[in-house]
C-alpha cells in the first residue's frame, strides 16, 4: 500500500517534558523517564500528520505517522497514540490490573504495550469503516515504555527506534515496508534505485486491516542509554553519524530535538519530521 504522507509548513511544535518520579495508581510499572518531543511540517509539504506524545509519569513515549493522502492521516495519528495511552492507563481493564497485582517482568508488559497497539488498530479500523471522511486512513506507529530497569519497545510501519550508547546509534527494529523486505532478501545485491523507489510503500501499519502484528523488543537498560523515536522525515535525510552528534552534543533533550529538526530542514524536509528522545533514570548495567 501506497503510504501518502502530507506535510506542511508550520512552525516547530515542541514541549518539554518535566521528570516526574510520583507513584502511579494506574500502572504501577513505568520508571520516570526525561524526554522531550518536536515536530515540524517540513519544508515541502502543506500538512502536517506527524505526531508524538510522553506520558512520563507512567514511563511511554510514542509518535505515529499518518497517512492517507486526504483520507484524514492525521486523526489515525492522534487517535494510535490517545488509545494506547488510554488501554495502559486504565486500571479497570482486567488485563492491567492482573499485571499490577502479578508483578510480572518485562516479556509480560512488553505483551500489554503490544496490546495496547492492537485495540488502537482496531479502533481505527472501526472509524475508517464507518466515518465517510476518515475512510482509508491509516499510520505508523512506534514507543518505548521504560519498565522494570527494561526499554520495551513496540512499533509497526517505517517509523524507527533508535538507542544511543557510548555514541554508537544503533536502529533496534526493521522497517515494515517494501523497501525493507527488499534489501533483507537481495542484500548486497539490491540495487539502490529500487530501493528508494519503494521506500514509501509500507507492509505494515496501523487501520488498514482488523488485525495486525506488532513488532516488540526488549532491551535491557545501560547507564547512559538514550533513545531516539523519529518519522521517517528525520531518518530519511540524515544519517546516524550525524543523529548521534547532534544528540551527543546537546545539553538536554530539548535542544537535541530542536536541533535535530533544524538539521532535517536544512537538508530540504520533504516529509513531516518528528522525534522524540527518552533518557531513563538510574539506568545501570549491572542492573
Amino acid at each position: 500500500m501506497q503510504a501518502a504522507k502530507h506535510l506542511g509548513d508550520m512552525p516547530i511544535s515542541s514541549r518539554p517534558f518535566a521528570r516526574d518520579s510520583s507513584s502511579v495508581s494506574q500502572v504501577r510499572l513505568a520508571m520516570p523517564i526525561d524526554s522531550a518531543g518536536a515536530t515540524h511540517a517540513g519544508r515541502v509539504r502543506t500538512k502536517n500528520e506527524d505526531t508524538y506524545r510522553v506520558a512520563g509519569d507512567i514511563g511511554l513515549a510514542m509518535i505515529a505517522d499518518g497517512m492517507g493522502g486526504h483520507a484524514a492521516g492525521d486523526v489515525a495519528a492522534h487517535m494510535a497514540l490517545e488509545e494506547v495511552e488510554r488501554c495502559m492507563r486504565d486500571e479497570n481493564a482486567q488485563w492491567i490490573r492482573k499485571a499490577t497485582e502479578d508483578r510480572p517482568g518485562p516479556l509480560v508488559t512488553v505483551g500489554l504495550l503490544a496490546h495496547a497497539v492492537q485495540q488502537a488498530n482496531k479502533a481505527i479500523c472501526f472509524t475508517s469503516r464507518h466515518v465517510a471522511s476518515c475512510s482509508g486512513m491509516g499510520t505508523t506507529f512506534a514507543a518505548v515504555l521504560v519498565a522494570h530497569g527494561y526499554a520495551l519497545l513496540a512499533h509497526v510501519g517505517d517509523s524507527r527506534i533508535y538507542r544511543l550508547r557510548q555514541g554508537d546509534l544503533t536502529q533496534l527494529a526493521e522497517d515494515h515496508s517494501l523497501a525493507a523486505e527488499y534489501l533483507r532478501i537481495r542484500g548486497i545485491r539490491a540495487d539502490p534505485r529500487i530501493a528508494k523507489q519503494q521506500a514509501h510503500i509500507l507492509t505494515r501499519c496501523l487501520g488498514t486491516r482488523p488485525e495486525v502484528r506488532v513488532a516488540t523488543n526488549v532491551e535491557r537498560l545501560t547507564r547512559g542509554d538514550v533513545y531516539l523515536l523519529c518519522t521517517d522525515g528525520l531518518w530519511g535525510v540524515l544519517d546516524n553519524h550525524i543523529m548521534a552528534r547532534i544528540i551527543d552534543r546537546a545539553s538536554d533533550p530539548q535542544q537535541a530535538v530542536d536541533q535535530l529538526i533544524e538539521a532535517a530542514n536544512e537538508n530540504g524536509a520533504p516529509d513531516n519530521i518528528t522525534a522524540v528522545l527518552v533518557r531513563p533514570f538510574g539506568t545501570s548495567g549491572s542492573e
